[in-house]
């Protein structure tokens, strides 16, 4: 019997085990809220066997609690209304954030005043509310919920705190990603406001480079960095001056070289942030020629990154198809036969291949995009 007690413990002790080594998996990838409190929901669901789950998020400005995410909570209670914000306090949750310590309940049914929620209405029967906190911070609150009436037992509530602390890393990690996104968002804006000629470029860049990527099948993974990190890939012009971003003509040989230098400074702007560093070669190699010719890094070939070499080709196709200060933008067949005429030399043949019959398949949307170029371009010179 006594042996029959152990294996169950340590049965349960793996299952612990495999849960928050999931949970820690999902920290060490930690970037996106959704796709985070998903995750941890649903680990949740299947490490303490329970019926729903939920996360509210703290906002530090309005004091209020709000839902994030949900997993087996009826729609009535996930969309916006009343239930969508609490306010510290209020409800289980509110009230286990507000004195920072978990709150249970057996039985939701026998308590004389019920807050109104999914344990109100008699479609769950028992909770137990655990605060999120990081480095002594509120981040928010975790509600854990069974269909029955359920004592939550001292190995049940040690899970849900330990799961808890691998999540308020993940949300911490996750704060700090939108944040770094934020300030990389106005990083753009002020190139936008510094490089007034190439307003809008590196969006239509980005919708280039997803063309090839779909055209070419590459891997989920590739096509996400390149949709993250493919708008800031000229953000190292911050650090040039705006004079010579500006000028109304060819650069002399001074100014180019300093102009070159634009991907050093953005890949010193973001190699700091864990998040970006994947996608760093995007900013880094996108001037790299499959000869060996380009800058900075003088890559050839298959050295330089699958990311920089579709970004390259995304680049140069919307700088030869808008205006520039200096000369007039040209036309869609002059910057096809540019893109076949430098194929091998400056962008990589394949690639070229594959964004010539993207073009082709996708000629409606192309010449959109072109067209919101000419649109944006002449706004600048009249």
């Amino acid at each position: 019997m006594a042996l029959k007690k152990k294996h169950k413990a340590a049965k349960k002790a793996g299952k612990k085990l495999t849960a928050l080594y999931k949970l820690s998996s999902t920290v060490a990838k930690s970037g996106h809220y959704e796709n985070i409190l998903q995750k941890i929901l649903d680990i949740t669901r299947r490490a303490m066997k329970i019926d729903a789950c939920s996360i509210r998020l703290l906002d530090e400005h309005s004091l209020t609690l709000e839902l994030a995410a949900t997993a087996g909570i009826p729609a009535k209670f996930t969309g916006a209304g009343y239930y969508a914000k609490l306010k510290l306090g209020e409800g289980y949750v509110g009230r286990a954030v507000r004195y920072r310590r978990m709150i249970s309940e057996r039985n939701v049914s026998k308590v004389k005043y019920r807050f109104p929620g999914p344990a109100s209405t008699g479609d769950f029967r028992s909770l137990l509310a655990i605060p999120i906190i990081v480095n002594k911070k509120l981040l928010g609150g975790m509600t854990v919920y069974f269909k029955k009436p359920h004592s939550f037992t001292r190995s049940e509530k040690e899970m849900a705190g330990a799961i808890v602390s691998q999540a308020a890393i993940a949300i911490y990690n996750a704060n700090l990603y939108r944040d770094s996104i934020s300030t990389i968002q106005i990083l753009a804006k002020a190139l936008e406001s510094k490089d007034t000629f190439t307003k809008g470029h590196s969006d239509r860049v980005t919708e280039y480079a997803l063309l090839l990527c779909s055209e070419a099948g590459v891997p989920e993974k590739e096509a996400n960095l390149i949709r993250e990190i493919c708008p800031l890939h000229d953000i190292g012009k911050v650090g040039i001056s705006e004079k010579i971003l500006q000028k109304k003509g060819p650069l002399d040989s001074d100014e180019r070289a300093i102009v070159n230098e634009h991907p050093l400074i953005g890949y010193d702007i973001l190699k700091p942030i864990r998040i970006f560093r994947e996608g760093l070669a995007i900013v880094r190699n996108h001037h790299e020629w499959v000869n060996g010719n380009g800058y900075p890094d003088k890559l050839a070939g298959e050295k330089i990154p699958v990311q920089a070499r579709i970004t390259a080709i995304a680049d140069a196709f919307d700088a030869m198809t808008s205006r520039r200060p200096y000369r007039e933008a040209l036309s869609l067949d002059d910057a096809v036969k540019e893109l076949s005429d430098m194929s091998g030399i400056q962008f990589d043949a394949r690639f070229v291949k594959v964004f010539l019959k993207a073009v082709r398949r996708n000629m409606r949307s192309v010449e959109h995009i072109i067209e919101t170029a000419r649109v944006s371009t002449a706004e600048r010179y009249n």
